[in-house]
């Protein structure tokens, strides 16, 4: 068992809110720095990409700016290092740990440590993340933190806000939906839900969708990424999503409006189902406070109309109001570090003796 960390002397302490995204990677720390980084590492295919790149490991937007010079890895699935293949295990440099601790050690880099006794960080993890999971996404940190806290983002969500009574968070991520019931503690088990079907769903519907629909269709999954991300909506909104893409090999101008909407609502059944469920498991006395609180958080509450569309789908509970915040990047790190900063003694895991 790890000893709790000392915070003694804490004004030499760097505070680091750490979440970790299937997507993307924000860090939120106590001297004012704030970063955002697609989470891809890669690594150059050969000594001629090496030559050209000036670099031995390259990281985020870059790594899609150059990526048929790498071998990339993107470290995280549905929020969590999945295990490694065996024939993966061989090449040690292209795991997805080696990338998870390439892309940690990459941006605690980019917090501005020099000059501080202990680097303190609080890492977002899915709600409902299993004991294993946990732990391989602490042993990333290896030597770049001197301690650490695990929180589930959507709770984070809701310290960062000061939302902590009665508010239902729904934190739309890359890789999963997590949903966490708040009541004025820290949240156990039977308060959170984890669906897999989040952001990288709608990009893989999508892709399917349009080919489907667009015969010859030649797309990458990054175009589609683009593309909802700038267009996403469901129904409810009949704005236009017009987008060029080869057809073989020649481009075509074509309006997918129809397929965003169908992919970008085929996440909303698990999440209706999942809103009801700890809504109907809550105290009865505060059921109606959590219905007229849910929260909306995470990349995925900026998908146009689906406050609406969601409140829409509630009626099966007698309705509810659904509300997006207006801008989700940093809100789970900025509470993550705010929490951290909160924290007593007893909740720290120093990872020099665990």
């Amino acid at each position: 068992m790890a000893k709790a960390a000392d915070k003694s002397g804490a004004e030499d302490t760097l505070y680091i809110g750490i979440d970790f995204g299937t997507s993307r990677t924000k860090i939120s720390c106590s001297n004012g720095v704030r970063k955002v980084v697609t989470t891809a590492v890669g690594w150059p295919k050969d000594v001629i990409a090496a030559k050209f790149l000036g670099k031995n490991v390259v990281f985020g937007e870059e790594v899609l700016k150059h990526r048929m010079s790498l071998d990339v890895v993107h470290p995280l699935e549905n929020g969590v290092i999945p295990p490694e293949e065996e024939g993966k295990k061989k090449k040690s440099r292209n795991t997805r740990t080696e990338a998870a601790k390439a892309l940690m050690e990459h941006m605690i880099s980019l917090s501005e440590p020099a000059g501080y006794k202990n680097v303190y960080g609080v890492l977002l993890t899915p709600a409902e993340a299993s004991l294993e999971e946990k732990q391989a996404l602490i042993d990333v940190f290896g030597k770049n933190l001197d301690a650490i806290l695990l929180v589930s983002a959507p709770f984070a969500v809701a310290y960062g806000m000061n939302r902590m009574e009665n508010t239902l968070v729904v934190d739309i991520g890359g890789g999963t939906v997590d949903l966490c019931r708040i009541h004025g503690t820290l949240p156990v088990p039977e308060d959170q839900k984890t669906l897999k079907k989040a952001g990288i769903h709608i990009d893989s519907t999508l892709l399917d969708l349009v080919t489907k629909e667009f015969e010859g269709a030649q797309i990458s999954t990054n175009m589609v990424r683009l593309w909802k991300e700038e267009h996403s909506q469901v129904s409810g909104v009949r704005d236009s999503a017009k987008v060029t893409f080869p057809v073989n090999g020649s481009p075509q101008d074509s309006d997918i409006s129809d397929q965003i909407r169908q992919a970008c609502e085929g996440i909303v059944p698990d999440m209706v189902e999942s809103i009801r469920e700890l809504v109907s498991t809550f105290n009865p006395e505060f059921q109606h406070l959590l219905r007229e609180n849910v929260l909306l958080a995470g990349g995925g509450s900026q998908i146009e109309n689906l406050d609406n569309y969601l409140s829409d789908k509630l009626e099966i509970i007698g309705g509810a109001r659904v509300v997006a915040v207006e801008d989700p990047t940093f809100l789970g790190a900025d509470g993550a570090l705010r929490l951290g900063q909160d924290m007593p003694d007893t909740y720290w895991q120093r990872l020099s003796e665990s």
